[in-house]
C-alpha cells in the first residue's frame, strides 16, 4: 500500500512518498523529493507574457512579477520569485520586482 503526502514551504513543494508493508517483511520507507520541474506551458506562459510586465531599460528595468503569476492561470501556483528565477534559467533578460512606496 503506498501514501503521498504534499506540502508547501515558502514556495518549493516536497512530496512524502510512503511505501508500508506488512510488518514482518519490511518496516515503512519513507522518501522526501523536492519537486522543481517546470511543465512546458508554465514556461511558454512565462516567457509570452513577462514583456508585457516588464518595463524601463538596462539598470533601471523591472518587472511586476506578483502581477504577472497573479493573472496568468498558468502560473498561479508558483511564487513571484519562482517564475523570476526561472526566466533567467531560461536565458531572458528581465528586471527585478519594483519596491513598494
Amino acid at each position: 500500500m503506498r501514501h503521498v503526502i504534499g506540502t508547501q514551504i515558502g514556495g518549493t513543494v516536497f512530496v512524502l512518498l510512503g511505501a508500508f508493508r506488512p510488518p514482518l517483511l519490511r518496516a515503512p520507507t519513507t522518501i522526501l523529493c523536492e519537486l522543481t520541474s517546470w511543465a512546458p506551458q508554465e514556461d511558454w506562459a512565462l516567457q509570452d507574457r513577462a514583456p508585457q510586465f516588464t518595463v524601463g531599460r538596462g539598470g533601471s528595468q523591472a518587472t511586476f512579477w506578483s502581477a504577472l503569476t497573479a493573472s496568468t492561470p498558468e502560473l498561479a501556483g508558483r511564487t513571484p520569485e519562482e517564475c523570476e528565477r526561472r526566466l533567467r534559467e531560461l536565458g531572458a533578460t528581465v528586471g527585478r520586482q519594483p519596491r513598494v512606496l
